[in-house]
């Protein structure tokens, strides 16, 4: 996963179709698609860390896939697995940001799929009943390694709270570093993250809102007030909360 020879105007956001066409609703995606902010992280995370081995278990309307998609490398390989699959928002937009990008989608229930070597991102947002959550967690297990970042989705759900805790003690080496309200990431204890949490995302953060006096519609005003508590929120399990908040 390398992160040399970053190109800061890469991570523009603001500046990606789906940016536009989520502030403006153009996609027309239902009041409880990922906010904007989370969207926005995203994004960011797979372009610094270059991520070109996608998965997402749990794909719905295929929001946060579509910024996996516009976010990751042309030659990148993106799989979406979900019981129940709503192709409408790919079949009119997705295509255009395909490019030579290798993009699957499997409609089947996660515990059928068959993952497959390594991957670099993965997003675990299936059905959040504790076995479930457990299941996803079993799927990709032997399929993470030291350079994987995992999102694991609607944390405060008491579940997968409960599946987060046992995933943890598996003593796989995984650690948090980071919570965007409803998503908790994590990456390998031997991973190292710091430069991105403390000057790149604080740094893109602040243009957002500044330069481009951008208000998010996620229950905070701006940008500058998201970013604090994304640093400081502690509500995590007493086990894991200590590399959080270092």
């Amino acid at each position: 996963m390398a992160t040399s020879n970053i190109i800061m105007s890469d991570f523009n956001f603001h500046q990606t179709q789906l940016f536009k066409n989520l502030w403006n609703n153009d996609y027309g995606y239902t009041a409880d698609a990922r906010p904007i902010s989370g969207l926005c992280l995203i994004h960011y995370l797979i372009r610094y860390f270059k991520s070109s081995s996608i998965l997402e278990i749990g794909y719905k309307e295929g929001t946060t896939f579509m910024a996996m998609i516009e976010a990751s490398a042309e030659d990148a390989c993106l799989t979406a697995v979900d019981i129940s699959l709503d192709m409408t928002h790919y079949e009119k937009h997705y295509h255009h940001h395909i490019k030579n990008k290798q993009v699957s989608l499997v409609e089947t229930p996660s515990q059928l799929f068959m993952a497959e070597g390594i991957y670099d991102f993965v997003n675990i947002d299936g059905n959040h009943s504790y076995p479930q959550t457990l299941i996803d967690i079993a799927v990709i297990k032997d399929h993470i390694d030291k350079n994987t970042i995992l999102m694991i989705d609607d944390y405060f759900w008491d579940d997968v709270d409960i599946a987060i805790e046992d995933f943890i003690k598996l003593e796989l080496g995984f650690v948090p570093f980071l919570i965007n309200s409803p998503a908790i990431f994590f990456h390998h204890e031997t991973h190292d993250a710091a430069k991105f949490l403390d000057e790149i995302l604080p740094t893109y953060f602040y243009d957002l809102a500044t330069q481009h006096n951008v208000q998010y519609k996620d229950h905070t005003t701006s940008v500058l007030e998201f970013w604090p508590s994304i640093k400081s929120d502690t509500k995590m399990f007493s086990l894991i909360c200590k590399r959080l908040t270092m």
